[in-house]
């Protein structure tokens, strides 16, 4: 897959740069990136999400607040006919 945008090819180069210096020893991808890109700047703080399985437990807020959760299929429903 190649870059069709110039914007597309400065992204891939610092992607090439970047994996360059990680296999070196310099740097982390993720670090390189970041240091050039906002958005990929927040990813470094994130990544534990990619470590283990995410687990998604609403207990606490329906237990304290007394909150229920909005049942899949209608937040579904009400998304497709927006």
């Amino acid at each position: 897959m190649a870059p069709t945008s110039v914007k597309g090819a400065v992204r891939a180069r610092m992607w090439e740069d970047a994996l360059v210096a990680q296999r070196a020893g310099r740097v982390r991808v993720t670090e390189a990136i970041g240091r050039t890109d906002s958005v990929m700047a927040e990813f470094p703080e994130m990544l534990y999400l990619y470590d283990r399985p995410n687990l998604l437990d609403a207990s606490f807020t329906s237990e304290a607040p007394g909150l229920t959760a909005t049942p899949l299929d209608l937040v579904l429903d009400e998304m497709v006919s927006a």
